[in-house]
């Protein structure tokens, strides 16, 4: 019996010490609305999991807020996965195309998730800084080009010298 006693502590120690090899890391990022509109609600979530849970934030963000979030602990597999992202308006509107749920995020320790303007062609920026001033122009109005007073020119190619054989000049060296 006290074989078998050293046996199955031999074998308990071993299950410990093989889970303790499995390392997690504290995840904590800052989203950042740039998106032009307010936003009431941001799920954050790994691509294996099964539900989206509680939203991330307490409060609605008002357009150019930041706020802190701390996603929690999770194992070098889990961020490998990479993250999911859902983003509700003030309306209670899904505020990207279903398309952003379904990309796949690769986030450390301390990026920034800027959400950019709805009609952007891409969604949020995710960086290790952030610098207001790199996205200031995504801001400012477009402005409409004038519209010209004069006539458009007719240009008639037909009175133009034809241009010399440059083939001999054109090719592999």
């Amino acid at each position: 019996t006290r074989l078998c006693a050293v046996l199955l502590a031999a074998i308990l120690l071993l299950a410990l010490l093989t889970a303790c090899g499995e390392t997690s890391t504290d995840l904590t990022i800052s989203v950042v609305n740039r998106s032009g509109q307010e936003v009431s609600e941001i799920y954050i979530t790994t691509t294996s999991s099964d539900s989206w849970g509680m939203t991330r934030i307490e409060t609605p963000m008002a357009d150019q807020d930041t706020v802190q979030i701390q996603l929690g602990s999770f194992t070098e597999q889990e961020l490998s996965e990479g993250f999911n992202f859902l983003i509700y308006d003030a309306d209670g509107m899904q505020t990207y195309d279903t398309a952003l749920s379904e990309q796949v995020f690769t986030l450390n320790n301390g990026d920034y998730v800027v959400l950019l303007p709805v009609d952007s062609e891409v969604s949020l920026d995710i960086t290790p800084t952030y610098n207001a001033t790199n996205y200031d122009m995504l801001d400012a109005p477009v402005e409409e080009p004038e519209a010209a007073d004069e006539e458009p020119v007719d240009l008639d190619y037909e009175d133009e010298e034809p241009l010399p054989d440059i083939s001999a000049f054109v090719g592999c060296w």
